[in-house]
């Protein structure tokens, strides 16, 4: 998401990226830890 706000052409593309892909890259690493961290 960060990679594509620094290198886009476009704002829209840039809000794009930070608001949809850079969420669901992050909920992708946080969830499992979170799961993790609640069984242990």
């Amino acid at each position: 998401g960060y990679i594509i706000w620094a290198t886009a052409p476009n704002l829209w593309i840039a809000f794009l990226g930070l608001g949809v892909v850079a969420p669901l890259g992050m909920s992708a690493s946080w969830v499992p830890c979170n799961a993790t961290v609640v069984r242990w």
